[in-house]
């Protein structure tokens, strides 16, 4: 099948039978904990989802996944086999809300995690275990049916609930294999519970390629080494990661492409990974609801020019009337052929964050005379300190380029006594000095700049790597 000649109409289901009968002895999935081939995953799908029909399972309903890498797939595989969809570990997803969003049941391998309404499922370990071919025709799925949920960052707030069709899937695979996930092999360093996770997998089920599953940083650099690796999917965290890794082993790869996705790339970044990786890194803007909306063309020493917008998307600021941010800058709105329009049980959000057919990022930026996108940051994470607006992003770029941090993130901290103070959080392999940093930052930003500068061993972060800015954080008055 030609990366072009994907229809996103057809069903995954039926592509992993057709692999089962065309190369049943190639391996599928290739995990830390698990390898299976195309005929055994097919095996496996259609036993769990005969036994998922025993337990009477409602078709059209919801099943909260917690498993490992490897069954998290594989369940959410029988799931869609059974009738159903699935989501995997709503860890920061209010458990009161998954009975609105759908979801009856749940399955889990790892621990005795319980919700409310929710129906635990046992998957007996025997499972399967004598079955080695099956004949089951694989069930034909609707466009509009639901096949997987993704939850959205929850960075600046609660998780949303994002929809996926079988249409929606079906389109973001077939333009991830024709831009951003083109080469096969192809290792996606973030989670199954991530939209671009999500995406890499299902792109794999289509195109009959061995699904590699990440592991730690280690192991990730020896699948590019032995697996024969072509590109990498990832975020700037996990790229950070797997750059360390090559520059303490020594180690040095070739990749023909790596994208980036979720955050902000720095220079010294792409110039540490295009020597351990051999391959330039295209930055990608993209969200959970819309999927890929620019994309770099090549290596830029701006972390905050993503790039143009990819054919058919269209990108909008929408100004806000006390817009004190810069002239031109705004909210970046999108319209994609393959975004959704809705948030699952949450019509409040879906009427704030959807307008006109567009899908309201949260992102602020600006679209230059050549169409390149700009971003300056989120919407959410302005601090607000007594009135004063202060855009994080600039400042932390600043601090980060010009002391050789690792990471910095500026929010709004609150003391014992309930003062606010802009506290910059910063993570460094080496002491800092926060007086100095602090002096250098004031002479730039002015009173904009943090008030105090404090070293953190790590910072709390999402499944793409995102800071967590919400997490609740309280320090010390400043004694000076």
């Amino acid at each position: 099948m030609a990366k072009h000649d994907l229809d996103p109409t057809d069903s995954p289901l039926a592509h992993i039978a057709k692999w089962a009968g065309q190369k049943p002895d190639i391996l599928a999935l290739r995990g830390p904990n698990l390898q299976l081939t195309w005929l055994e995953l097919n095996v496996q799908v259609h036993t769990l989802a005969a036994y998922f029909r025993d337990q009477r399972m409602t078709p059209g309903k919801g099943v909260v996944i917690n498993a490992t890498p490897e069954l998290a797939r594989i369940y959410a595989l029988a799931v869609l086999e059974a009738g159903l969809f699935s989501v995997v570990s709503p860890q920061l997803y209010a458990p009161e809300r998954l009975l609105d969003a759908g979801f009856r049941y749940s399955v889990n391998t790892l621990d005795d995690q319980t919700f409310e309404g929710v129906r635990a499922i046992p998957i007996p370990a025997t499972l399967g275990a004598n079955v080695s071919e099956l004949g089951n025709s694989p069930r034909a799925i609707a466009g509009q049916e639901i096949v997987r949920v993704v939850l959205s960052s929850g960075t600046t707030g609660s998780p949303k609930a994002v929809p996926f069709t079988l249409k929606v899937l079906g389109e973001r695979i077939r333009s991830a294999s024709i831009h951003n996930m083109r080469e096969a092999p192809l290792l996606n360093l973030l989670g199954f519970n991530t939209a671009s996770g999500n995406n890499a997998f299902f792109l794999d089920m289509y195109r009959g390629s061995t699904h590699f599953i990440p592991g730690s940083p280690i192991y990730n650099l020896g699948l590019i080494q032995n697996g024969g690796i072509r590109g990498i999917a990832c975020s700037p965290s996990s790229l950070e990661l797997l750059v360390r890794a090559a520059e303490k082993s020594s180690t040095k790869v070739r990749l023909e492409l790596a994208t980036s996705v979720g955050g902000f790339l720095s220079e010294k970044l792409l110039a540490r990974a295009k020597d351990c990786l051999g391959c330039d890194v295209v930055n990608i803007f993209a969200s959970t609801e819309a999927g890929i909306v620019t994309h770099s063309d090549k290596e830029s020493a701006d972390p905050l020019s993503p790039g143009h917008a990819y054919p058919g998307v269209d990108v909008k600021i929408f100004m806000a009337e006390d817009a004190e941010l810069g002239e031109g800058v705004g909210e970046v709105g999108v319209k994609t052929p393959y975004q959704v329009h809705e948030y699952l049980a949450d019509s409040e959000e879906t009427a704030s964050r959807f307008r006109d057919g567009y899908f309201l990022s949260g992102d602020l930026g600006h679209v230059d005379d050549d169409g390149l996108l700009h971003l300056a940051g989120r919407s959410d994470d302005i601090i607000n300190l007594h009135g004063q607006k202060i855009n994080p992003h600039l400042i932390e770029s600043e601090a980060i380029s010009r002391f050789g941090l690792s990471e910095a993130v500026s929010v709004l901290a609150t003391d014992q006594t309930g003062r606010q103070f802009h506290v910059m959080l910063v993570v460094a392999d080496q002491p800092i000095d926060p007086i100095g940093i602090k002096q250098a930052l004031y002479s730039v930003f002015r009173t904009s700049a943090p008030q105090l500068i404090t070293q953190c061993d790590s910072l709390p972060k999402n499944d793409m790597g995102k800071v967590m800015r919400r997490l609740a954080i309280k320090v010390n008055a400043p004694t000076n």
